[in-house]
This record gives structure tokens, C-alpha cells and sequence, in this order.
């Protein structure tokens, strides 16, 4: 054996570039420099307990009847689980440091019960830092041999809303024997339906204090300063049934949210956004905010205004606002009334000229003009991405787009890094494409296009293949009467004709695309 392999590092680095679990095998059964650290790979993270549970003795589970052993599906126990059972079991379960994120069946209550009770006293993932928990509510209490304090990274997401108060408990000693997490993530609205669920959780949240990134449903105030007061907290998202706790005082002398950087909100009422702005003292790098409730205009204009007051100018660079109310129960004749957003409502957001994605989906639409479309190109030039109502107008628009062909030119000519359109756009109106080195833009890989009439494809394929050449496709979204179904099809006729066009294009020696 060349003498280079007895230095561990290499070792370990020749096992790290395996590409998949064969490879780690057939090391790990090569020889005694490479079986340890090859096995280290191998279970360094596994989607579930079946591959442990198979180390342990064949007479203590089986699959059931018509489950082959290859699909690693529901495992049940024959006998119960005694001390010798263990060994194996502890041995590989040390390497492991991710568990979870694998949605196949694994073990019922009774045999999840079980496994964990004659785990009682044992610290079965020692070494474990990330664990995603998919399992039902009814098995929280379970959970407690997984965890230890080299856990940084949790995930919970559970069930039905009747077993949540199972949780409770389990949860706050499990924020004690894992005082070092950094990343939690409660992906469940169930406890708000119990009686002090949140308050308990509340609690517990507050005795976290390393933590990076939350994603939780609805807390209290106390909790909410706790996050707030957090030096290390970069990203944040709250999930929230009820209104949130806010506004708050003055949390204390420190800046509220001093490293935070990416922070969404799921609310009822978008102001709800704009009342979590007004508590911190962001430079917010990202901001979310999806709504569900109707939303007045005067809504828009203050939630934009708290925006330009509270973030920083040169730090925001991806925005997105998105309405998730439901389409049955708009009235048709009262959403007609609704006005569409204006450039005057977005205004404000011209100011940050280092947006690099702008996202905003309110199902009330736009209104948007040509003009409006170059006053926005001139100020955010670094736009990677836009999308302007083109996903949430679910009832038909009343008027006709205002928005034409000219404005992709124009986006093209002073947004040179865009990569995704999504606009409403009448295509009926002809534009000369005009290019040249100024317009031709090359990064555009996407277009989405909403209510989009359009008449001459030919007219409009030739005209995209010379400003866009590197367009790989455009979609057509939202839903659409019998007469724009003719949309549809004449769009999907430009997309093949585009292929031709650029392929004529470069066969006759023209730039490389």
C-alpha cells in the first residue's frame, strides 16, 4: 500500500469524492485504512430508521407481506427490543449526522413506541446535527433519544391538530437537551388550536440562543423580543393564523434584529408586514410577505412607504409580495371595482437600485404602460428577475394590457442581467426589433407571460430571436376564455419558431450565442 495512504486526510478525502453509495461500499469492504472512513460516508445521512433497524437481529423485525425488503418500506417487530439488540445499531448510528427528509413508510406507533422506549437512557445519534421530523403528531413524545447538544439543525412538521397537545412537552425538554441550536424550523399551525400551545412553545423558543434561522407559526410578544434581541439571527419567517404580536415598544437599547437579513412573513393582512418592519432595525438583504386577506389601496401605499423607511437602500436586493386570497370567494362585479396597482403604488421601490429580483402578485393586477416599464428598467438595473402580476390576476382582466412589445426591448436594453420576464403583454402592436450590441441580451432564459394577446407570431418570433437569442422557452399561465385559448397556441408557435430562427441564425455564421 503506497505510503501516502496512511495519512488519514487523504484517506478521507478519497472517500468525500465517492459519488455514490456503491462506491462507498466497495471501499468500505476494501481493506482496514479505507473501512472506517468509507463507513462514515455511508452514513453520514439517512432518510430513515430502516437501514439502522437492519442492523439489528433478522428475528427482531420483518416487512410485511407483499413489501420486498429492496423498497425499505414499513418495518414491524416480532419481539420486543432487547439491550442485545443494540449493538450494531449504536455503532453506525454514531456516523450518522443527518436523519430525516425521507417521506417512504418506516415504523407504526406500537413499533415506533417500542424501538424508542427500550432506547430509554440511551443517546442513540451522539454526533447528530441535522434531523428532519415528518412523523405524525402522535409520536413527538418519542423523540427525545434522537436529540442531543450537537443537534444544530431541526425540523418538525407533524399532523392532525387533535394530537398536537402530545407535542408540548416534548418540545420543551427537547429545546434543553439541544441548547445549541442554530437552525429550527416548526412547519406546523396545529398548536394554535390548543390551549396553550403557543404560549409553551413560546417559552421554549425563548430559551434558545444561538439560533441562525427560524421558520415558526404564531408566538408571543416574549418570544418575539427574543428573536429580535438575537445577535445571531440572519433569517426569519413567521407563519402566522392570527394577528402577530406587534407593534411593539422600543425592545431596548440594541438594535432590534441587528444581523438579521431574510425575513417572510405569511400573514392574513399585508400591513401585518409592514407592522414586523417597524419593529427592527433591519438591513434586510430579502423580504417576503404573502397575504391572504383583501387589501385596501391605501394598504399598498403605506406597506410600500414603510418599506423605503425601513430597509436599506443598498442592501435589499430581492423583494416579493404575493396575494394568496381565494379566487371562490371574490365577487366578480366587486373585484372588478378593485383598482389595479399603478407605477405610482410602486414608487418607492425605485430607489433600490441593487433589487436584483422584484416579485410583487397582487391579485388585483397591474396597470402598467410602456413608460412605466422604462422608468422601472432605468432605476433597477441590476434586475435578474421580474414578475409583475402575471401569476395571481385569477379573474380575467377587464382591460387589455397596455404593456407591449417595445417594453422587452427596453428591459433589454437597461436591465442587461435579466434572466425571468413575467408580465401581462400585448403582442398585437409591431415593434422593430432594431438591435444591436446595446439590445441584443443574451441572459434572458424565461419568459412568462399572463393575459398576452398576440396576432402575428411570426412578426413577434422574429423579433424576440433577435433581441433574446438565448430565450429557451415561454410560458403561458393563468386561466383563460375560449377566445385566449387562440393565445396559447400562436405563443407556443413562437417558441418553436424561435428554435428555428436561432438556429438559422448561428448556422449562417452569426455571434455565438
Amino acid at each position: 500500500m503506497h505510503h501516502c495512504l496512511s495519512i488519514p486526510e487523504i484517506v478521507h478525502l478519497i472517500c468525500s469524492e465517492c459519488d455514490s453509495l456503491s462506491d462507498l461500499a466497495a471501499l468500505a469492504r476494501t481493506c482496514r485504512t479505507f473501512s472506517e472512513p468509507a463507513q462514515d460516508g455511508l452514513w453520514y445521512e439517512i432518510g430513515n430508521l430502516i437501514p439502522l433497524i437492519k442492523c439489528m437481529p433478522e428475528d427482531l423485525w420483518k416487512s410485511p407481506e407483499g413489501i420486498t425488503l429492496d423498497e425499505e418500506a414499513q418495518i414491524v417487530f416480532q419481539r420486543p427490543v432487547v439491550s442485545t439488540d443494540w449493538p450494531r445499531f449504536v455503532i453506525q448510528a454514531q456516523r450518522v449526522r443527518a436523519l430525516g427528509s425521507d417521506d417512504s413508510p418506516e415504523l407504526g406507533h406500537v413499533d415506533f413506541q417500542m424501538l424508542t422506549s427500550a432506547a430509554s437512557g440511551l443517546s442513540l445519534f451522539p454526533n447528530l446535527k441535522k434531523f428532519i421530523w415528518v412523523e405524525p403528531n402522535d409520536r413527538i413524545p418519542f423523540i427525545l433519544p434522537f436529540l442531543g447538544p450537537s443537534l444544530t439543525d431541526i425540523t418538525l412538521s407533524g399532523g392532525e391538530p387533535s394530537l398536537a397537545r402530545l407535542q408540548l412537552t416534548a418540545f420543551t425538554t427537547f429545546c434543553m437537551k439541544c441548547p445549541n441550536l442554530t437552525v429550527i424550523r416548526i412547519e406546523d399551525s396545529a398548536f394554535n388550536d390548543i390551549q396553550n400551545g403557543i404560549s409553551v412553545l413560546s417559552a421554549a423558543i425563548c430559551q434558545l440562543h444561538k439560533l441562525e434561522t427560524a421558520i415558526l407559526g404564531d408566538i408571543t410578544t416574549d418570544a418575539y423580543r427574543h428573536l429580535a434581541m438575537l445577535p445571531t439571527l440572519k433569517s426569519l419567517r413567521l407563519l402566522l393564523e392570527i394577528d402577530p404580536p406587534i407593534p411593539l415598544p422600543l425592545l431596548s437599547d440594541s438594535p432590534a434584529f441587528s444581523a438579521l437579513e431574510t425575513f417572510q412573513i405569511n400573514s392574513g393582512r399585508l400591513l401585518h408586514g409592514a407592522w414586523m418592519l417597524n419593529t427592527s432595525s433591519c438591513s434586510l438583504r430579502a423580504l417576503q410577505v404573502d397575504y391572504w386577506e383583501r387589501t385596501a389601496e391605501s394598504d399598498w401605499r403605506i406597506f410600500f412607504s414603510t418599506v423605503l423607511q425601513r430597509c436599506s437602500m443598498s442592501a435589499l436586493t430581492a423583494f416579493q409580495v404575493r396575494s394568496n386570497e381565494d379566487p371562490v370567494s371574490i365577487n366578480h362585479a366587486a373585484f372588478l371595482a378593485r383598482p389595479p396597482l399603478e407605477l405610482e403604488h410602486i414608487e418607492p421601490l425605485l430607489a433600490f437600485h441593487n433589487l436584483h429580483s422584484l416579485v410583487i402578485q397582487p391579485i388585483e393586477g397591474f396597470d402598467l404602460d410602456d413608460a412605466s416599464l422604462e422608468q422601472l428598467a432605468k432605476a433597477l438595473p441590476c434586475l435578474e428577475a421580474l414578475m409583475l402580476g402575471v401569476f395571481t390576476s385569477i379573474i380575467h382582466l377587464a382591460k387589455r394590457p397596455r404593456v407591449t412589445l417595445s417594453s422587452l426591448r427596453t428591459l433589454a436594453r437597461y436591465c442587461p442581467d435579466l434572466r425571468h420576464i413575467g408580465l401581462h403583454l400585448d403582442a398585437c402592436i409591431p415593434c422593430a426589433a432594431e438591435t444591436t450590441s446595446s439590445t441584443r441580451h443574451t441572459s434572458l432564459g424565461y419568459l412568462v407571460l399572463g393575459k398576452s394577446p398576440i396576432e402575428d407570431d411570426v412578426m413577434v418570433a422574429s423579433f424576440l430571436s433577435e433581441i433574446f437569442p438565448n430565450l429557451k422557452g415561454i410560458l403561458v399561465v393563468g386561466p383563460r376564455s375560449d377566445g385566449e385559448v387562440s393565445y396559447e397556441n400562436k405563443w407556443n408557435a413562437v417558441t418553436t419558431l424561435l428554435k428555428e430562427y436561432v438556429a438559422r441564425y448561428n448556422s449562417e455564421g452569426g455571434d455565438e450565442l
